[in-house]
């Protein structure tokens, strides 16, 4: 890509792995073990934390949680069957829900309009990327021009 676009990429670091996962080289065997044992780790986490905030409800079951719980994406109401969530809805049941728990008579839903949006999510990307800030800025500003965010 970089080739393509007529951009020179390099980078200089203060260690061996402060660059693992650059996007203007390959990973080394190294870098993807560590990787892995940080997503292992998170991941171990998250089920941790469904299973003791699911465990002992309605429908949950050890079975069901451990049949589901390898990272594949699951249907609403499977994660229902299996007590992985206490009801079904829509947009509107999620924000009638929302006022309920908050404890609020009515609400206003504020939609920001698309520019407002990209601006926020521009922002963010940019807070988000800012140790590659240089690699990441072209793709995004391309993807902007092409609207993919849009």
């Amino acid at each position: 890509m970089f080739e393509n676009l007529g951009i020179n990429y390099s980078s200089v670091t203060s260690g061996a792995m402060k660059d693992m996962g650059d996007i203007g080289r390959d990973m080394t065997p190294e870098e993807i073990e560590v990787l892995q044992e940080i997503v292992d780790q998170i991941f171990y986490n998250f089920k941790n934390a469904v299973y003791q905030n699911r465990n002992g409800r309605e429908r949950f079951t050890q079975a069901g949680f451990d049949n589901v719980t390898d990272g594949r994406i699951i249907s609403g109401k499977t994660a229902y069957t299996l007590g992985l969530v206490d009801e079904l809805g829509n947009r509107e049941k999620a924000f009638e829900k929302a006022k309920e728990l908050a404890g609020l008579e009515n609400y206003e839903i504020v939609k920001i309009d698309e520019s407002e949006s990209s601006k926020f999510f521009g922002k963010f990307t940019e807070e988000l990327i800012r140790p590659i800030k240089i690699g990441i800025t072209v793709e995004h500003k391309i993807i902007n021009e092409n609207k993919l965010f849009t």
